[in-house]
């Protein structure tokens, strides 16, 4: 069997990073960079495409990690989302991108591989993020100050923890 180099590194699924004791899988970080790696693919070629293609992932990982910090200091600080929150959340996705048809959205979540139970821990999971992320920024007055207080936060959330990349 002979692998060409462009499919050699393709990988079904696996560990991309480990963050404290929770995953990161390499499914996680296709997930995020699918649609912009069919893009690339569409108008790249050769070593251009591959360097793309590592770049995005390499981003996405970083943001899984992040993300994954954020998340865990949510925790230790014993946020909690509301039911309400998420129900607003989601009835305004409803109403934004599918004109308010709730079945157009049911059907377009479970195409994605979606639950509404997975699809509503994804946006607890969101709002929980949007609300760290706030937190960190209160008091900067301009947005180059609050993107600074926020990396500073997240510097400070990475150093405390342990973090593995595969």
């Amino acid at each position: 069997m002979v692998l060409c180099p462009a499919h050699a590194q393709e990988v079904l699924d696996g560990i991309a990073a480990t963050v404290n004791k929770e995953v990161v899988t390499f499914s996680q970080v296709r997930d995020i960079t699918k649609p912009k790696e069919k893009q690339a693919r569409e108008t790249l070629r050769g070593m251009e495409l591959v360097m793309k293609i590592k770049e995005m992932r390499t981003a996405a990982v970083s943001e899984l990690v992040d993300r994954s910090l954020i998340l865990q200091d949510a925790k230790a600080q014993n946020l909690t989302i509301p039911e309400s929150a998420i129900d607003k959340r989601i009835q305004s996705i409803i109403d934004t991108k599918f004109g308010g048809n709730r079945a157009s959205f049911l059907k377009s979540i479970t195409a994605r591989g979606y639950t509404l139970a997975t699809f509503r821990d994804l946006q607890r999971d969101n709002i929980a993020v949007e609300k760290m992320r706030a937190v960190a920024t209160i008091g900067a007055r301009t947005p180059e100050e609050a993107k600074q207080r926020e990396q500073k936060w997240l510097q400070a959330l990475r150093q405390k923890a342990f973090i593995k990349l595969f």
